[in-house]
């Protein structure tokens, strides 16, 4: 089935689901930094800051180690975030938290918790590696699985085909395909497009059940792949303790072999996921 087919078949699905809204203050948050290249600090807290879980939310994921580099500086409030983290990564956890809030009011906890755990875990991957900022990271881990969330919106038995993911990234991927004629990556892509995120992140989501990176050409694609795949092997294999199967095993392998990192830096991401 054709690239172009699958992606028709997802539009079709998503049209039939509940859509996750964007916050009034993030189209204005939108609005204004595309007015302005470099907007006024007090401007953007005066946004964020008319939703107080929004912006409490925010808060405490700036204050995540993996948004931070060498140095780290406990952020009390949006304007400390401001200050800290700089607009662009700011405004990376604004879409991001917005996205969190919206899918808790879709049900669904375990898929949403494993949402949460892949993007803290794309987080610290990014850390340890360099590869991308946290905050892009998280932003990525969060969105990924997005399609999955609404597809079980659509159909309750697809929760069946996602647990089953959990162990054989691969394989599940296949079988969803013969079900549905297209992938939730797929319809992930498209409520990606809705939220405005950059490309990477958009290839990413379609490539991100790819058994075999050495097909994807692209260097800096790769390696997001690459982080994307180890983040959610580790928590599957710490967070929801699933049966560890050859193809699991392989993924997680492979995938710290690409992004070279080593057994102790493993190790030390398996602590901090536990």
């Amino acid at each position: 089935m054709e690239l172009k087919d699958q992606l028709t078949q997802a539009r079709v699905l998503l049209n039939k689901t509940e859509k996750i809204s964007i916050p009034r203050e993030v189209l204005k948050l939108r609005q204004l930094l595309a007015a302005q290249e470099f907007p006024n600090p007090q401007e953007m807290a005066n946004i964020i800051g008319q939703n107080a879980i929004l912006a409490g939310e925010i808060v405490q994921a700036a204050n995540l180690p993996s948004m931070h580099g060498n140095s780290f500086r406990v952020i009390h409030t949006i304007h400390d975030a401001i200050d800290i983290l700089g607009i662009r990564r700011l405004r990376n956890l604004v879409t991001a938290i917005s996205l969190k809030l919206g899918m808790e009011n879709f049900g669904h906890p375990q898929l949403i918790k494993h949402s949460v755990k892949v993007a803290e875990a794309c987080a610290e991957i990014a850390k340890a590696t360099g590869i991308t900022t946290g905050d892009e990271a998280y932003l990525l881990g969060l969105f990924h699985n997005i399609g999955a969330i609404m597809m079980t919106k659509l159909d309750s038995h697809y929760e069946t085909i996602f647990a089953k993911s959990l162990s054989s990234p691969f394989s599940s991927n296949s079988a969803e395909l013969e079900t549905y004629r297209t992938t939730h990556g797929l319809v992930g892509v498209l409520v990606a497009e809705e939220w405005e995120l950059d490309t990477p992140f958009k290839k990413t989501m379609i490539l991100h059940h790819e058994p075999n990176l050495e097909t994807i050409r692209n260097p800096e694609l790769k390696n997001l792949v690459a982080l994307v795949q180890l983040a959610n092997g580790l928590v599957s294999e710490q967070v929801f303790k699933v049966y560890m199967t050859p193809e699991l095993k392989d993924m997680i392998e492979r995938t710290q072999l690409a992004l070279e990192l080593s057994d102790e830096q493993m190790s030390e991401l398996r602590q901090t996921l536990a």
